[in-house]
């Protein structure tokens, strides 16, 4: 099985929310190194960005904004242990702010520490109930879990919030295909694609459901349509119900 990377995505906008809470309090010149970091940061230049933000940092040692920063680039560098220091820092110094939580708790979700990603993301929530990301990427964090029940509550929160959220649809529909519910799946990958018809993951793990169902020429369908989208997609053979490849 697939899932689309959009937990990851996502942490840009909560850049973009910090930095008009927090912006003003930077110093004039670390804030010239953190500006530049931004710009370097969104042209995905994680490398420079990382130097300008450690040079804000070396600038002025309780700069948020610019461990938030440092903290998505060495993460999208592939540094997650460092991302998961900086993130930390940055919650040293706000300790209320909430995306903090949620993309320390990406990074550690990547690092397997379900209990330390579930963790944040309810802290998230408390500071910020309306914060559907948080229960979308819980949502998956219990699911891998094997905790369906807890996953499921929290994907029909983040949709009772946001009734259009493909990332919380697509997990749902992880959720119940792995708990062996496969028409409930298959109706929840539905749903992400009539939001979304360009997600392939959605397609192919629909497919894969299907083709549990004996639906073989509906899987044939289904996994066409996302060879369509994404014609250089690994060719994956439809997984266990325990198991959702990356």
């Amino acid at each position: 099985m697939q899932k689309p990377n959009m937990r990851n995505r996502l942490l840009l906008p909560a850049l973009m929310v910090f930095l008009f809470v927090y912006g003003a309090y930077a110093q004039t010149t670390s804030a010239d190194y953190f500006n530049r970091g931004q710009d370097y940061y969104k042209r995905q230049d994680y490398s420079n960005a990382v130097s300008d933000f450690t040079r804000a940092i070396e600038l002025d040692a309780n700069n948020a904004n610019a461990y938030f920063g440092r903290g998505l680039a060495r993460y999208h560098k592939g540094d997650v242990d460092g991302s998961i220091v900086d993130f930390s820092k940055l919650l040293e110094l706000s300790p209320k702010f909430a995306p903090g939580y949620v993309n320390r708790a990406v990074a550690r979700g990547d690092k397997k520490d379900l209990d330390g990603a579930i963790a944040d993301y309810t802290k998230a929530i408390e500071l910020n109930p309306a914060l559907i990301l948080a229960y979308s990427n819980r949502c998956s964090a219990r699911d891998t879990k094997k905790d369906y029940i807890g996953a499921a509550a929290d994907c029909l929160k983040a949709l009772e919030l946001n009734p259009k959220s493909v990332a919380a649809y697509n997990n749902l529909a992880n959720v119940r295909y792995h708990g062996r519910d496969f028409d409930g799946a298959i109706a929840a990958y539905s749903k992400a694609i009539e939001i979304d018809p360009t997600v392939a993951a959605a397609y192919h793990n629909r497919g894969t459901a299907k083709w549990y169902k004996a639906d073989y020429a509906g899987a044939v369908v289904d996994h066409t349509k996302a060879i369509e989208i994404e014609p250089t997609r690994p060719s994956i053979t439809p997984a266990a119900p325990n198991h959702i490849a990356n």
